[in-house]
Formats: structure tokens, C-alpha cells, sequence
């Protein structure tokens, strides 16, 4: 088959040993670009075109694949699909799947490693990555069927396959099954996270707001503040910084704490009116894609809080829960992509009105 003749149609048509006498063509073409570095050669970028369609359909059989070179790392598939494959048939379907199937499967978890790691891609989808190819590794021990190891970092336990060797695997059991039930029925109704963050003043028109948060949080507390009155006064409402409360003189001070109507108001989680982010926190992994786990109860926060914020909300959410579940949890960071796997919506990050001040 000549180059221009290779198409998504054309290569769906060809041999597993078409296929593969394919991508080892395409590789002999591309050394000598590679080795002059003229990657921007329009003959190079024509490679890398039909490389990339070579590529994905050597992953949807099951044919294993590896980035050894540029050509690689400048041609990589979109993987999308093959995630949106594993999220569907792991773990719920791997037992009804044949032998050949699950072999497959295995190859191209593999294959899909490979490719991520020549992008920029977060911990939590490698994690999602490793855990999905230890839930294979075990169907096929279940069935007796040799795993090939030592193929690539896939293969060695989670911290070293990552470069991080604190990292905390939720595919490595931890304790007892917990279930899905179980979190879910120890959830607070609401948890109280800062008070007094917001003081409204509606008589002086102002709107005193803490620097709790991060810029983009204060942002949109004033506006939710703001829709609790009247559209043709919002223009007469200013922001102000918490701390000048302090800094007023003893006669005003006093003259403030007279006025009506005055709100303090808290910062909470829960779902209700006043919502900031909704939802903001995510119970994923494991124990919810399965319904139970030996392993740690991923929590998923969603990203755009200061980091200091972000660490209170998670510890205060945590400690809600009776002690033989405390240990379990593990934060996951938020990065851009919210959860990508089946999850559970807990909370939004919510205003609530609080005492007056």
C-alpha cells in the first residue's frame, strides 16, 4: 500500500502483518527527517499524518504499540475512545469477555500508557491508567492466563511507574471492603468551612469580602451577594476588604453593628441556593466504578481554590466520617478535566447566612 493510499478506510481493510509491515515502513521513512531534524518537511508532516492512523488502529486490535522515537512522540493517536472503552467494560464487563478480548484489552492499556506518556497528562489519569490494567492482571490470574510482565513501567508497582514513590495506588488493597453505601450514608448534611467571610452592609452599600479563596472565589461570592437584591440597585454596591472593618473608628464601628438588615455570611458545603461551584466535591475511583474497594476512597476536588483552602475543605470533609474510614481518603487534584470516570457528587461549595454580626 503507498502512502497516500493509506486512509482510515484502507488500513481497517488491511492484515494484522499489513498493518505492522505498515508502521515499520513508515518508521524507515521518517529516520532520515529525524536525523536531519527537518521536522517541519511538508513529505515528514505527510508521515506523521498516516503514522497516526496506522497507530490507532494498531491499538484497536490489540497489536501492541511503543514510542521509540520522534515520529512517536510528534504522531500519537487521540485516545479518547479507548479510555471511553475502559470506562465502560472495567471492571463491569471483563467477566463476560473471551479470552481473545481480554487480551486485547491488556495490549491496549498498554499501548495507551505508551501514548500518554509522551503527552502532558495528569497523575490522576495514569493512576485511573495503572488501576485499570491491575483490575485486567487479575481476571486473567482468575483464569489462569500468563501475564507477560516487564514490558514497561505499566508493569512495576504504581510509585516507580510514576516517578513518584509516594504515591498512594488505589489499586493496592489497604484494609477491609468498604462500600459505596457506607461513605455515602456517613456524609454530614452540610459542613461549616469559614465563617464570617462576607459581611453585607445594605444600608452603606457595601459588600465587605475576606481574601479566603483565591481572586476567581471572591468574584463570584460578590455576584451571588449581589442577586439577593434588587437589579436597579446592584450599581450602588461596591466590594470592599474584610480587613478595613478593623481599621474604621470606634464611633462608625458601632454605628455598623446597628444597621439593618447586616449579614455575616459562611462558607459551606452543601447543595442549596447561593451555590458557588456545583458540584465541587466528587467521590471517585474504585469504590465507586465497582461499588466497593479494599483500597482508598479517591476524592476529587474541583480545581480554582488556593491551595490552603482547597486542604481545609478536604480535611474538613474527612473528618465527618467515623474513624475506620478517616484513613481511606485520598485527595486527588482537579486537573481541568473534573472526573472522567463514573463518580458521585457530594457537595457544592455554598453560602449560607450566618448570625449577625
Amino acid at each position: 500500500m503507498k502512502l497516500n493510499q493509506i486512509t482510515p478506510e484502507s488500513i481497517r481493510k488491511a492484515s494484522d502483518r499489513e498493518v505492522l509491515a505498515l508502521h515499520w515502513r513508515m518508521h524507515q521513512l521518517a529516520a532520515p527527517f529525524i536525523k536531519a531534524q527537518s521536522f517541519d518537511d511538508p513529505r515528514f508532516q505527510n508521515i506523521v499524518s498516516r503514522h497516526r492512523l496506522i497507530v490507532f488502529e494498531m491499538i484497536r486490535r490489540g497489536l501492541r504499540f511503543k514510542v521509540s522515537d520522534e515520529l512517536d512522540k510528534r504522531s500519537t493517536p487521540d485516545i479518547v475512545p479507548f479510555l471511553e472503552v475502559f470506562t465502560k467494560s472495567v471492571p463491569s464487563r471483563l467477566g463476560d469477555m473471551s479470552k481473545l478480548e481480554l487480551i486485547r484489552m491488556h495490549n491496549q492499556v498498554h499501548s495507551v500508557w505508551e501514548v500518554i506518556h509522551s503527552n502532558d497528562v495528569s497523575i490522576t489519569q495514569q493512576e485511573q491508567l495503572w488501576n485499570w490494567h491491575k483490575l485486567i492482571i487479575r481476571e486473567l490470574e482468575k483464569r489462569g492466563i500468563e501475564h507477560p510482565t516487564n514490558w514497561d513501567s505499566l508493569d512495576q508497582p504504581l510509585g516507580r511507574a510514576l516517578g513518584s514513590p509516594n504515591m498512594y495506588p488505589s489499586g493496592e488493597e489497604v484494609g477491609n471492603w468498604v462500600f459505596i453505601e457506607e461513605v455515602v450514608q456517613n456524609v454530614p448534611k452540610d459542613i461549616t468551612i469559614e465563617k464570617q467571610i462576607v459581611l453585607v452592609d445594605a444600608e452603606k452599600k457595601l459588600i465587605y469580602l475576606s481574601d479566603v479563596g483565591g481572586r476567581q472565589l471572591i468574584k463570584v461570592m460578590y455576584f451571588r451577594i449581589l442577586r439577593q437584591f434588587p437589579r436597579e440597585e446592584w450599581s450602588a454596591f461596591k466590594a470592599a476588604p474584610m480587613d478595613e472593618i478593623e481599621n474604621v473608628d470606634v464611633s462608625y464601628d458601632l454605628v455598623l453593628k446597628k444597621l439593618e438588615p447586616l449579614w455575616t455570611v459562611q462558607l459551606s458545603l452543601q447543595f442549596g441556593d447561593l451555590c458557588l461551584v456545583k458540584p465541587y466535591l466528587y467521590l471517585v475511583g474504585g469504590v465507586v466504578t465497582q461499588g466497593a474497594s479494599k483500597n482508598d476512597i479517591d476524592v476529587l476536588l474541583r480545581g480554582g481554590l488556593e491551595a490552603p483552602l482547597e486542604d481545609k475543605i478536604f480535611s474538613a470533609f474527612v473528618n465527618q466520617f467515623p474513624e475506620r474510614l478517616k484513613s481511606r481518603f485520598s485527595k486527588l487534584r482537579d486537573e481541568g478535566l473534573g472526573p472522567y470516570t463514573s463518580y458521585v457528587g457530594v457537595y457544592s461549595l455554598h453560602l449560607v447566612k450566618g448570625e449577625d454580626r
